[in-house]
């Protein structure tokens, strides 16, 4: 397996342009409410817009990147508690010590 910082790397670079697409489209998507009449619904949109946007380019790119970084192979505890027949990522003695 990959160290930590690899893994994250490597999710990243493979996903990272289907999150921006996807969030792309549904900013483009909701931005067609911009050009209704209804003070409400545009400014609904317009929030709904940059929320859309703030989530797919700070939250998605930058934040979870870096939680995942700060936490370390506590990210990986999932496959700590899997059953020793199914595959897992083996964490250190340490780790596996303090989730049991």
């Amino acid at each position: 397996g990959a160290s930590n910082d690899d893994a994250i790397v490597s999710g990243l670079r493979s996903n990272g342009g289907v999150i921006t697409t996807a969030g792309a489209i549904m900013a483009l998507a909701f931005s067609g409410l911009l050009a209704s009449s209804t003070l409400a619904v545009h400014q609904v949109a317009f929030v709904v817009v940059l929320a859309v946007l703030a989530d797919t380019l700070v939250v998605r790119m930058l934040l979870v990147p870096a939680v995942m970084a700060l936490l370390g192979e506590w990210n990986w505890w999932p496959t700590a508690m899997r059953d020793a027949d199914g595959p897992y990522l083996p964490l250190s003695e340490k780790s596996r010590a303090a989730l049991l």
